[in-house]
């Protein structure tokens, strides 16, 4: 019976999912790019643009829909990302083509059924201008100049919601969000009519779709802009930390626009020096939400939750040794961070460590860390500047009000009071039920099988036996008694055997099946809460 309502609990939490995603299909195309342009022979290769596009995988990959890594991943890559080597695509112009003509196709279902759909797109890589004065990003195959992102891009997806994520040189050139033409206007003057000046406005500019938002580092350089502390792109690792909870200054489980500004900004105000500086261009979508994630609908995930207290500027490292997120938070602010649900990561400060632990309840309090002391050392004055003044400056409501004064952006609503941890459904309905089950719950469900069949074979051949042995007890013939005797015996064996294996699989379902007091978990319409307390 118990066997009977956990595996019926756990196929509703899977039900009560699908039904909760239902409304909001998400695309991910995340592209990643170390080699240079072939026209351009100074540049040298970057060594983390296929580290950002998983790390951005990672972390949009954790919403419901479907997601494409394009990327050559180096040697490095794909040692310590073996399944994402297996589905990267190469970053050529053609599959990007191919892969938005496939997400257009979607998103035209999806309204037909009164879903939304979003999509998600990030680029990490090289930026470039051809002799014309035409800013592109670098693809393998060719330029992706801002004709093709506005023709063959953005304008297949304009019924969806997009977000446009870029780390590159010359970015803001390519996708426009600070003037029709920026530079290229001014390299070749060409005399046009009233008409003609609005038309190129019209069809060269970003506000020609309201539906796309964007965040992009920008700059001539891309030395700095690489670290290899932290394998990723300093514009794509200060991001990331924003997007999993850091930047979530009012406590509400969704990180806006300009959140993920603020931060940003925050996190770099220290550095002295202006080349180790992405600049940040960030715009939300005109007329549509400026939530760029929400949370709560991230499945896979651990919580880390509590009060930062004394943390001071801290960073997370995972299992396989990949930093992942790193923040400098209020003392007294309530953190809830969304990380990738994995045993073995540990929290670093700057003079001790912890491990997080994998609970089953996916929460874990701050304040239950077990800290020990570690020792790091830095090298080198760029080396030393990142470390110790990257993050440096702490980010909380005080310096969001400030940076939301000058910065253009929608704010965030600071009167509500925060928003409870443990809503964390529809899509955290993986968090401790459906995932759980799938996962820790799979031996006892196989023993429960076992259990279920060697009890109605035990059964049957029971029957029989039995049946033999009435047959046996009124047959008076030599040879026919002799025949019903082995079947008997037969039957009474088999029986016997499956008994013992019925009951020793019994036994196995009952001690294997998972139990949790971490958290009880119920379901209340097609939502389940957490009865976690905070």
């Amino acid at each position: 019976m118990k066997v009977g309502l956990c595996i019926g609990f756990a196929l509703g939490v899977s039900c009560a999912a699908s039904l909760a995603h239902a409304e909001r299909h998400t695309y991910t195309v995340a592209i990643g790019n170390n080699a240079p342009p072939a026209a351009e022979k100074g540049l040298a290769p970057l060594r983390y643009a296929d580290d950002d596009a998983i790390r951005y995988m990672e972390l949009f990959g954790r919403l419901p829909g479907r997601a494409w890594l394009l990327s050559d991943l180096d040697a490095h890559s794909k040692r310590r990302h073996p399944d994402w080597a297996k589905k990267a695509q190469s970053p050529t112009l053609a599959r990007v083509r191919e892969t938005v003509a496939t997400i257009a196709a979607q998103v035209t279902r999806d309204l037909a059924h009164g879903s939304e759909p979003v999509v998600f797109i990030t680029f990490s890589g090289h930026g470039a201008m051809t002799d014309q004065g035409e800013y592109y990003l670098s693809l393998l195959d060719g330029p992706l100049t801002r004709a093709v992102l506005y023709d063959e891009v953005l304008e297949p997806l304009k019924q969806a919601e997009v977000h446009l994520v870029i780390d590159s040189c010359h970015a803001g050139g390519v996708v426009g969000v600070r003037g029709a033409f920026d530079h290229e206007l001014e390299a070749k003057p060409v005399a046009l009519g009233q008409a003609e000046k609005d038309a190129l406005l019209s069809r060269y500019s970003l506000a020609r779709f309201p539906n796309v938002g964007v965040l992009i580092a920008t700059t001539q350089g891309q030395e700095a802009h690489e670290w290899s502390r932290i394998e990723a792109g300093v514009f794509t690792y200060e991001v990331s930390s924003a997007l999993l909870g850091a930047a979530d200054v009012n406590g509400d489980l969704r990180v806006e626009y300009g959140e993920v500004a603020a931060f940003v900004a925050a996190a770099n105000q220290a550095i002295p020096n202006p080349d180790a500086v992405p600049e940040l261009i960030a715009r939300a979508p005109a007329g549509k939400s400026s939530v760029l994630l929400d949370l709560t609908q991230l499945e896979r995930t651990i919580v880390l939750t509590g009060k930062p207290a004394q943390l001071g500027k801290f960073y997370i490292e995972l299992s396989d040794g990949q930093r992942w997120l790193e923040a400098h938070l209020p003392a007294d602010g309530r953190m809830a961070l969304a990380l990738p649900f994995q045993g073995g990561s540990f929290l670093r400060t700057s003079d001790s460590e912890a491990e997080i632990p994998a609970l089953a309840s996916r929460v874990v309090q701050v304040d239950s860390l077990k800290f020990a002391p570690i020792s790091v050392a830095s090298r080198g004055s760029i080396e030393r500047a990142l470390r110790e003044k990257l993050f440096w400056q702490p980010f909380g409501v005080a310096y969001y009000r400030h940076f939301a004064e000058t910065s253009g952006l929608p704010p965030v609503d600071l009167s509500s009071a925060p928003r409870d941890v443990p809503n964390l459904a529809p899509a955290a309905t993986a968090l401790v039920a459906a995932d759980h089950a799938r996962s820790s719950a799979a031996p006892a469900v196989a023993l429960g099988v076992s259990a279920s069949v060697s009890s109605v074979v035990a059964l049957v051949s029971g029957y029989y036996a039995l049946s033999a042995y009435r047959d046996f007890q009124s047959e008076t013939r030599q040879r026919p008694a002799s025949d019903l005797r082995a079947d008997v015996t037969r039957y009474r064996n088999i029986a016997l055997t499956s008994g013992a294996l019925a009951i020793a699989a019994g036994v196995g379902t009952w001690l294997t099946w998972p139990t949790s007091k971490q958290s009880a978990v119920h379901a209340r319409g097609t939502t389940l809460e957490f009865e976690q307390a905070f």
